[in-house]
């Protein structure tokens, strides 16, 4: 029987993250192409004039519009999974710059090498506290794991008023973490999943204005503590144009 008094150790253990590989060839190929084509875009689109920190001040924001979206995500330790999400723009913090607010939910379960490893890191804790094993080892069967996430995006935009827009941008990122199974339920093991976390991600993309109406799709890269992920989004919002 596994002691409550452990539960400390073992947070402590799912905050380290519990390995993993990254997002697979195909998120890899997604990502190197579109990253391409958004960086010959940007720069082979019209050149902004010279700008001076004056232009850049908070007081030109409002809100702009709203979009839906859905996406597929690479998590490095998680199954891939669709996900869907919101965006909120707040138009232009100045020439070219756009703030965006973002929020998305995710569900998957954890890859199978990653339920062993937790399941070896968890025998570590019990035998370290004089603890027994149970015969053949601990089995805490599917895990699911699952992800609400907040952001705030900063893009450039070397063509803020062409039907097609190409974006660069980087971002800042909160995520909910939880984690749950039949087996884990209710102990400290499933208190272990459960995690706060931040950290920054990059954005490529491009978006089409169909006059109030706007089509985006982008790749973003996200580096955040035991949830580092690929995910390719394509979206539709209503936006007052610039």
């Amino acid at each position: 029987m596994m002691k409550s008094g452990w539960g400390a150790r073992v947070r402590s253990v799912g905050r380290r993250g519990i390995g993993g590989v990254g997002a697979g060839q195909l998120a890899r190929r997604a990502v190197y192409s579109m990253i391409g084509t958004m960086i010959v875009a940007a720069f082979t689109a019209s050149p902004a004039q010279g700008q001076s920190l004056e232009e850049y001040d908070y007081a030109n924001l409002w809100l702009r519009g709203a979009s839906g979206e859905i996406f597929i995500v690479f998590p490095h330790n998680v199954e891939e999974t669709i996900g869907f999400g919101a965006r909120v723009d707040f138009g232009f913090l100045g020439p070219h710059v756009r703030l965006q607010a973002r929020a998305a939910y995710w569900d998957s379960q954890l890859k199978t090498a990653e339920v062993r490893s937790f399941e070896d890191r968890v025998e570590e804790v019990v035998l370290e506290q004089g603890g027994e094993i149970p015969e053949g080892g601990l089995d805490l069967g599917e895990i699911d794991r699952n992800a609400l996430l907040f952001g705030a995006d900063l893009h450039w935009m070397p063509n803020v008023r062409g039907l097609v827009r190409p974006y660069l941008g980087i971002g800042t990122e909160l995520y909910i973490l939880s984690g749950s199974g039949d087996a884990i339920n209710n102990t400290f093991v499933e208190d272990g999943l459960d995690l706060l976390t931040a950290g920054v991600s990059g954005v490529a993309g491009i978006e089409f204005a169909l006059n109030a109406l706007t089509l985006y799709g982008d790749v973003r890269g996200a580096l955040v503590a035991d949830v580092r992920n690929v995910a390719l989004t394509i979206g539709l919002g209503y936006f007052v144009q610039p």
